[in-house]
């Protein structure tokens, strides 16, 4: 039997789309792309954006009328909050709400040993199954119940250490569906790096949905990274996104580390210190200088990445013009540019003040184009020096992989180290056009 899986979002729907993929590999199924014939077809889904969501419902429903015969599960934050009206995009689409995501574990086994009555369909199947194995009240430790023993599609592991958020940001309602903030306790994550480390993995990213708020009795974010580099030996450290306001002196100690790789990615989203306040965030634009200063004392030319959000309501022409002068004062390598996108239930929704479409596409764009060209001059800036590089994927005679700072390499295979290893390389040109840095041993 076959089983295939979509995912949309972040890198904890990653991991978690890896757990889920790993639990049917287990039951025995063939895990394919999504293009292929499966019992079962799995969609991770995401509700930042209304364009994600959008993505998301033609994909279920290209599914729901070409594979006919099969089961469309569909779960995340998206499942989430619009339950009902997921049922309604096929005869076929099964939605699993985020309280019972980790339950698609155990039905895979289920469902590999099921013998279905005459005339029962998979979707009839599914509802009895999942409505007989409810739980009465949400599981804290259900959200970290998501701990492949393999990655179907990353070379670098991910470990699960935080879930929730406690802000109330005025454009998002991931805090809606994820509900508050939780943490895994210290030792278990210890555990779970330990054996990734022992299984091979040269590196392991650590996430969550807000994993500035990560707390495990006395032990915040940075105690839990020094834990974790004292009671390892070789494996790499990655974090996902950190709040300005958060990036304090005790965790610069801690990413000073050089298993800490020297990539980070802030959480910025405005350079108004007006919009950041409509937007409820805790911080300021003079926070996000101090957290990149402190990056920059801390580590030797990092990559520092942003999540931008353009045109939120009443973000005014000379607003948006401090977000470019903050994105090129702070020397930002890279941001994730996103356009605002209206989220109903937030406190943004149902704002007047909106900016026209156009002028949003229009600011979208300028970022995104300064950016491109700051990642450019960041990589050009790297040539003729030593990078450290996981090897992900083989194609062609050249070896592909993701550099420490996060800079997209290749070097020509049969060389040096293979696949999954990590190696230090010479960066020796940049390809622009394809935006990849050429290396050799």
């Amino acid at each position: 039997m076959n089983a295939a899986f979509h995912t949309f979002g972040c890198r904890l729907n990653q991991l978690e789309t890896e757990a889920l993929a790993d639990a049917f590999r287990h039951a025995r199924f063939s895990i394919v792309s999504l293009e292929e014939e499966a019992l079962v077809y799995v969609i991770n889904t995401c509700t930042v954006t209304s364009k994600s969501e959008q993505k998301a419902r033609g994909i279920i429903r290209r599914l729901s009328r070409d594979r006919g015969a099969s089961l469309i599960i569909v779960t995340g934050c998206y499942a989430q909050m619009e339950e009902d009206l997921i049922d309604s995009l096929g005869h076929n689409v099964f939605a699993v709400p985020l309280r019972e995501k980790d339950l698609i574990q155990d039905f895979a086994l289920y469902l590999i040993n099921r013998t279905r009555e005459e005339g029962e369909t998979l979707l009839e199947d599914a509802r009895t199954w999942f409505r007989d194995n409810r739980r009465s009240e949400e599981s804290p430790e259900a959200r970290f119940r998501f701990v492949p023993d393999d990655f179907t599609y990353h070379t670098r592991a991910y470990v699960k250490i935080q879930d929730g958020c406690d802000n109330a940001c005025a454009y998002c309602r991931v805090t809606l569906a994820r509900g508050a903030s939780v943490s895994l306790e210290r030792e278990t994550v210890l555990e779970r790096v330990t054996l990734l480390e022992e299984k091979g993995f040269a590196e392991v990213t650590l996430t969550g949905v807000n994993i500035d708020s990560y707390q495990s009795g006395n032990t915040g974010l940075s105690g839990l990274l020094l834990y974790l580099l004292e009671n390892t030996s070789a494996i790499r450290f990655r974090l996902s996104s950190l709040d300005p306001d958060t990036f304090t002196p005790e965790l610069a100690r801690a990413v000073a580390h050089d298993r800490v790789c020297p990539y980070f990615h802030l959480s910025v989203q405005s350079g108004s210190d007006h919009v950041l306040e409509e937007m409820n965030r805790r911080y300021g634009r003079e926070d996000v200088f101090r957290a990149v200063a402190l990056l920059r004392e801390t580590r030797d030319d990092p990559f520092i990445s942003a999540d931008i959000i353009a045109g939120f309501p009443g973000e005014t022409e000379e607003m948006f013009a401090e977000t470019l002068e903050l994105m090129e004062k702070a020397r930002f390598t890279r941001a994730h540019v996103f356009p605002y996108s209206p989220r109903p239930g937030t406190p943004a929704f149902d704002r007047k003040d909106g900016v026209t479409q156009s002028l949003v596409t229009e600011r979208t764009s300028r970022l995104r184009k300064a950016m491109a060209r700051s990642q450019s001059n960041y990589a050009r800036s790297w040539v003729g020096k030593t990078l450290e590089v996981i090897w992900e994927k083989e194609r062609d005679g050249f070896l592909f992989g993701l550099s420490g700072n996060y800079l997209n390499c290749r070097k020509a295979a049969g060389y040096g180290a293979g696949l999954g290893a990590c190696e230090k390389v010479r960066a020796v040109k940049y390809d622009g056009r394809l935006g990849i840095v050429e290396c050799e041993v």
